[in-house]
C-alpha cells in the first residue's frame, strides 16, 4: 500500500507506485532545498556571532555592525526569507549626510546581492542553485576591515575604540566558522522520513 510522505511504498501497480515515488520524491527534494537555504542562512548567522571574538567588529556609533545583512534569492520559499537579517537600524547622532547615504545605500546593496544570487544559477550552470549573501552595507566597511593591513594605513597603528575589535574581522570570522558552517547546513539539509 502507498503511503503519502514515504518515498518508496508500493501498491502493486507498478505505473501509480512509480507516480507515487516521483511525487514523493518531488515533496522531499522541496523540503531539503527548504532546509538547505535555512542552514545556510543559519551559517550565516554563525558568522555573524563569530565576530563577537577579537577581532570582533570596530565600533564608533555601531552603524558598521547596523549594516549588517543576509540576504536571500528573490525566489527563495517565504518561509525561508523570514529569517532572513535586513539590518540598516542606524544610529542616532551620526551626522545627517553620512546617515542619509547609510540609508539610500542599505536597502540597494541588499537588493544587488539579491539580484547577483539570482543570476547565480546561469554562473555555475545549474538549475536551483540555493545561495544566501552575507555582508556589510556601510559604504566605509571595505575601509574598515582592511585598515592598518593594506592601502594608506598599511603598517600603521590603529587605535581601535573598541577593545578586542580590528581589521580583518569578518574574513577572520568566515575561516573560524567554515567547519561550523558545513555541520549546520549538513544538520538541516538531512533528509527526514
Amino acid at each position: 500500500m502507498a503511503i503519502a510522505g514515504k518515498i518508496g511504498a508500493t501498491t502493486g501497480n507498478l505505473e501509480r507506485d512509480f507516480a507515487v515515488i516521483r511525487r514523493n520524491l518531488q515533496i522531499q527534494i522541496a523540503a531539503i532545498e527548504r532546509r538547505t537555504h535555512k542552514g545556510l542562512i543559519m551559517a550565516a548567522i554563525n558568522v555573524r556571532r563569530q565576530m563577537k571574538i577579537s577581532p570582533m567588529i570596530p565600533v564608533d556609533l555601531a552603524n558598521l555592525k547596523a549594516s549588517w545583512f543576509i540576504a536571500t534569492q528573490l525566489t527563495a520559499d517565504p518561509s525561508v526569507t523570514s529569517l532572513q537579517v535586513k539590518g540598516g537600524s542606524f544610529k542616532a547622532g551620526t551626522p545627517t549626510k553620512v546617515l542619509t547615504r547609510l540609508n539610500a545605500e542599505h536597502p540597494q546593496t541588499v537588493e544587488e546581492v539579491r539580484g547577483e544570487l539570482n543570476r547565480f544559477p546561469k554562473r555555475v550552470k545549474t538549475t536551483a542553485p540555493i545561495a544566501v549573501g552575507m555582508g556589510f552595507s556601510a559604504f566605509y566597511a571595505a575601509a574598515v576591515h582592511e585598515m592598518g593591513v593594506s592601502g594608506a594605513t598599511a603598517g600603521k597603528p590603529i587605535k581601535w575604540s573598541l577593545a578586542g575589535s580590528g581589521a580583518k574581522f569578518f574574513q577572520a570570522a568566515l575561516y573560524r566558522s567554515t567547519d561550523e558552517m558545513v555541520k549546520i547546513v549538513q544538520t538541516n539539509a538531512m533528509v527526514k522520513l
